[in-house]
């Protein structure tokens, strides 16, 4: 299936001999063809447009050759165009009647314009519409009457910007429907996996409650969480973007697995179709150009969501390092404070049995000088008991 509107555009060269007569038997080609739109049956043609800063709603073709041919002498670069439907969409759209034609051109002919760089004070136009069957489209030729420098050629970039800029604005609707399923499915990802790593923490510390996501979590998910956990690097920004691929890569796999959970997978679903449907208005997936680049916006759609979803796990996995870190240090304090109670503890018992031996009378001194001495054994005492026991120091 083609793309919702085919737009081409092509020219010769003014300098090139024979691109006056050129351009001139095209504007008979699209006011005479077979399946021409005409204002009325009486009318000569379908030929409309704009010249000298009038608009017409009917050119006589005579006069318009001779005008397209002394401008193409005159260096001027003609531009023809078209702008092609399926049936189905002209439908949609309602273009059953020349008027509504030239009310569709007239609505977006300021993308020429703008997409060619030719001022609307310069832009002048003729078209004709022809009523194919099984391909409605509209022939457009338009110019810059006064041009500053004369145009030879124009990249392929420019057109095909144009063509999206026309698409854009006439399927706004459409696309914005289709964006907006896009954009609520990444909202609930999003929301989703929140609480998942809610739980994931809650697992992680130890605390067991009824699942604040609703769901059911695998252990091999949570034993993945862990692995992230364990490999995250030791320095630096923790962002999905900027991690090392080793653990890029287990983070992908985490979400891959995430996203397979049964009340994730039809949220991705969603995600998925409304952006490849947007894709699809722009490119057709009958061609070897219209799928590679239909493929290279879903795989930005795809990156997209794991980027986001990769930075709201990260994000969870460095509150529970955060945590841990706290809890490590109030353990820390509690042990120092211990070894600090201990010793004094046996300080006091060596100045006790001090006094017992020497006797009260000039031992005050000497037991004062102690108490500093064996504070320091018992100290490393205590620490090397403690060590033995397996605590951190």
């Amino acid at each position: 299936m083609s793309s919702a509107l085919i737009y081409k555009m092509r020219l010769t060269a003014p300098n090139k001999p024979g691109t006056a007569s050129h351009n001139s038997n095209y504007v008979k080609y699209i006011a005479e063809r077979e399946h021409v739109m005409k204002l009325s049956p009486e009318s000569e043609s379908g030929l409309f447009g704009r010249i000298d800063g009038t608009n017409n709603d009917e050119l006589d073709v005579t006069d318009t050759q001779n005008y397209v041919y002394c401008i193409s002498k005159a260096g001027v670069t003609v531009y023809n165009a078209y702008i092609s439907f399926r049936p189905e969409i002209a439908k949609r759209l309602e273009l059953d009647s020349l008027e509504k034609w030239q009310n569709y051109i007239k609505f977006h002919i300021e993308t020429l314009m703008r997409g060619y760089d030719i001022p609307k004070d310069r832009f002048e136009y003729i078209a004709a519409v022809h009523d194919k069957k099984g391909q409605p489209h509209i022939h457009i030729s338009f110019w810059d009457k006064d041009p500053p420098v004369t145009v030879q050629f124009v990249k392929k970039e420019v057109s095909d910007n144009v063509r999206k800029k026309l698409i854009h604005d006439t399927f706004a609707n459409e696309l914005s429907y289709y964006y907006g399923i896009s954009n609520e499915a990444m909202s609930d990802a999003k929301e989703l996996v929140g609480k998942l790593m809610i739980d994931f923490e809650r697992d992680i510390s130890g605390i067991y409650s009824n699942r604040f996501s609703g769901v059911d979590i695998p252990e091999e998910l949570i034993q993945k969480y862990t692995d992230v956990l364990n490999n995250l690097p030791g320095r630096g920004r923790i962002a999905y973007a900027y991690l090392p691929k080793e653990t890029k890569d287990m983070v992908i796999g985490m979400i891959k697995e995430m996203i397979m959970l049964p009340k994730m997978k039809s949220i991705i679903n969603d995600y998925y179709s409304g952006a490849r449907s947007a894709a699809e208005m722009f490119d057709s997936k009958e061609t070897d150009n219209g799928k590679s680049e239909i493929d290279r916006k879903m795989r930005k759609a795809a990156g997209d969501l794991y980027n986001r979803l990769g930075n709201i796990i990260l994000k969870s996995m460095l509150r529970t390092l955060k945590e841990n870190n706290e809890q490590r240090k109030k353990d820390n304090a509690e042990i120092n404070t211990k070894i600090t109670v201990d010793s004094m503890v046996y300080a006091l018992n060596a100045v006790s049995r001090l006094f017992r031996t020497q006797g009260s009378a000039g031992t005050v001194n000497t037991a004062h000088a102690l108490i500093g001495e064996l504070s320091k054994q018992a100290k490393k005492d205590i620490a090397r008991q403690k060590q033995d026991k397996g605590h951190e120091v």
